[in-house]
Parts: structure tokens; sequence; C-alpha cells
């Protein structure tokens, strides 16, 4: 049996993140979680965000008893999310071989408006992944944040955090100083990148503070039905645009970057359209040499939901090499427990070289990480 890699779950970082792990003077400006009339709530550079409970997104199916999970303090959110220890015991009831883990608070660190308290945001937090990860390295593995409104700064944070020993590099899709992830001003970051070998996870999550998702203004967070259904893949279609079609893959073509959170079916469509766009509209874009769907073959991974129902065409089309998984734990729309029993419930449908790829195969080729040795 192959190795089962889960490529994208998540920690729920605890206070010592903000106050063992970031210097004092900071504190207070960090990214950190209050509680307000027992209701776990952000706060990012002194402003509380009211009308946001944080726990109850870090809580398996916490949405079926949504006053419990609001009012949950944050410290009894599940302790797979924050313990080490009681990480590998998810990973054991899984049946999972290693995971791949993504901040949660931290994905909030792009609202961040001051570059430095970003980049010491950035600094803590991948100091304390890194202690997190070291009882069981090799199934415990993690991406760093790095504090991308100032590309210089993202840059050190990026070197700093390869050599403590993170395999991966996590940004949102949303634009960070009202730049597209295409702007010439990133460049230094992927040249960075790609020499350090350290793959891109571009992973969404809900609007805060000074970032907005593509349809805040018709669909605000308190609308979570509809916003939630839309900040994923919406925004990571014009992210996946940008790098296909903006010139990125082009002038970086041993970059590696993956789409996560947004399920895998719409790249079938949105592919297609940027390559009719591409033949009909290319002169519009003098830059670009190769088909949107070319380099995404080449370069790109998606993650693929479990309750899709696309794995047969994505399979039929030739996706099978680019294709990731992800649990998604301990969010409250993740399948815990029976997460891996559900995705090989949709493997039946495909041959079963498919299940090692997406398993094992593809992470192994997106992280650079030998998760077998």
């Amino acid at each position: 049996m192959y190795t089962c890699v889960d490529s994208d779950s998540h920690l729920v970082e605890p206070e010592a993140v903000w106050t063992e792990y970031t210097p004092a003077a900071w504190r207070e400006l960090v990214p950190q979680i209050v509680h307000q009339d027992g209701i776990a709530l952000m706060k990012v550079e002194g402003q509380v965000f009211e009308g946001f409970p944080i726990a109850a997104a870090t809580i398996p199916g916490g949405l079926g008893d949504l006053d419990r999970a609001i009012h949950t303090p944050w410290s009894e959110t599940p302790r797979g999310g924050r313990d080490p220890e009681a990480r590998l015991g998810v990973l054991d009831e899984e049946g999972l071989d290693a995971t791949m883990l993504y901040p949660s608070i931290g994905l909030t660190f792009a609202a961040i408006r001051d570059p430095k308290v970003a980049a010491i945001a950035s600094e803590a937090y991948n100091n304390w992944v890194s202690d997190f990860c070291r009882i069981n390295p090799k199934r415990l593995h993690a991406v760093a944040t790095v504090p991308l409104q100032d590309v210089t700064m993202a840059v050190q944070e990026l070197r700093r955090a390869r050599k403590l020993g993170l395999c991966a590099v996590t940004i949102r899709p949303t634009p960070y100083n009202h730049r597209r992830l295409n702007d010439p001003a990133y460049d230094p970051f992927w040249a960075a990148a790609e020499e350090l070998a350290m793959p891109v996870a571009i992973h969404g999550s809900f609007a805060v503070g000074s970032i907005q998702s593509v349809a805040q203004n018709r669909y605000p967070n308190r609308d979570l039905f509809f916003s939630h259904v839309i900040c994923h893949p919406l925004e990571q279609q014009m992210a996946s645009m940008d790098m296909l079609c903006g010139g990125v893959l082009e002038r970086f073509s041993n970059l590696r970057v993956a789409f996560l959170e947004a399920g895998a079916g719409w790249m079938l469509y949105w592919l297609d359209r940027l390559d009719g766009h591409f033949e009909k509209l290319g002169r519009f874009i003098p830059w670009q040499k190769t088909r949107p769907s070319e380099l995404f073959m080449r370069n790109c991974f998606v993650a693929f939901d479990p309750e899709e129902t696309s794995l047969k065409y994505l399979v039929d089309r030739g996706f099978e090499g680019t294709l990731l998984w992800g649990a998604d734990y301990p969010h409250y729309d993740c399948a815990y427990p029976r997460a891996l029993a559900e995705l090989r419930e949709k493997l039946a449908e495909v041959p079963a070289q498919v299940g090692e790829k997406i398993l094992a195969r593809n992470p192994a080729r997106f992280y650079g990480v030998d998760f077998a040795g």
C-alpha cells in the first residue's frame, strides 16, 4: 500500500504564538484571538472584528450546533489543531501517514496593513510551526507564511523559512497592496521561490480587514452561505489566470504552484476558457508564448474535494498528475472523522493508480518531500 498524505489541513494557533513567540513590543498588533462575551474574535493591528466568531470555523461540524461552537473558548478547540501529539493521534485515527499543515489565523496575515507587523507575525508563526513539527518531522510538515505586503521582507522570510525546514509557502489569492499576482513587483519573490525550490500554495479564506474577496460588496461575510460558496473558487480563478496568463509561469518556468481549498472541477472549464481566449485574443497578452493549459500541466497542482463529482472527468482529461487532496481538519466543513475513507469511496470510480498519485506521488512532487523516506 502506498503512503497516504493529507496535502492541506490546518492548525489552530494557540495563544503562545502571539505571547511567547512574538516580541513583547508587537504583541498587541499581530493577529490574535480575544474573547468578548465568551465569543472568540479576531483582533488584527488592535482592531477587533466583531461578527466573526472564529472558533466556530475551527470545529469539525461546528455549524451543526452553532450556538455551542460560537461560544467555544479558543483554548477548547480541537487539540489536534494545536498539540502535535494530539495531531499524530488524528493521523493514526484517519489512517494517514503524513500531513501538510496550514495556518488558520495565519491566513489573515494578508490583512495586515503595516508590513513590519506582517513580518513579525510571519516570523513568530514560522518559528512556532517549526517547533510543532519537530516532534515527528517524518509525519508533520508545514508551510510558511510571508509578509508579501513588502516583497523584500517576504523574500527574507522565505529564505529563513527554508532554513527552518518548512517546505512550502502559502499566500492568499487576493491582491496585496492592490497588486495582482502577476505584478512585476513580485518577481523577486517568484525568483526566490524558484531558486529555493519552495513551492507556492495559493490558499484563500474569508475576507478580513483590508483583504476583501471579489464579491465582498455583494456578499459580505454575514451572508455566510453565499460568501463562502464564492470566496474560494472565484478568487482562485482570478489568481490562476494571473499566474497562467500574466507571464509569471512564462518567466519562472520551474516555479511550482498549487490552488487549494476550492475544489478541482472548475479547472476543466477554466482552462478551456483561458485557452480559448489565448487563441482568439492572445495579441492582447504579447508576453504569452504558451497555452495556459500547457503551463498548468507543467507547473501547477489543484486540490480535489471528495464531495466533487468531477474526478472521472478530471482523470479522463489527463489531470491525475496534478491532483492533490486535503482533509481540511479541523475546520468546520471537513469530513473528520473518516475523511480518507470518504476519498477512497470516490477513488473506487477511477483506475487504482489515481489514488496513489493523489495521495502519494503528487504531494511528493509538489512539496518536494520524500514522505515515504
